[in-house]
């Protein structure tokens, strides 16, 4: 969902079946980041790349990723919403 918000594109678009997807991921695939990241998300990009880490003791955790992620948001905000 990160290299989908980053790159504004389906990150499995390029793939027919679901079955293919899953058999890519099992065997290490990842989408590939756009270089460089659009300004501003830098830090998105290697959140996004922290969770697509294969080893499972290496990958934050889900609440790990929820803190992090608003941390990015709230720097990425600009001006006063109020």
């Amino acid at each position: 969902m990160v290299w989908e918000l980053v790159t504004g594109k389906d990150a499995w678009s390029h793939v027919a079946k679901l079955s293919a997807i899953r058999r890519g991921i099992l065997n290490g695939e990842r989408p590939q980041w756009p270089e460089p990241a659009p300004e501003g998300f830098v830090a998105m990009q290697e959140l996004g790349q922290s969770a697509l880490v294969y080893d499972t003791d290496a990958r934050p955790t889900s609440r790990q990723l929820l803190m992090r992620m608003n941390t990015v948001v709230a720097s990425l905000e600009i001006g006063d919403r109020t």
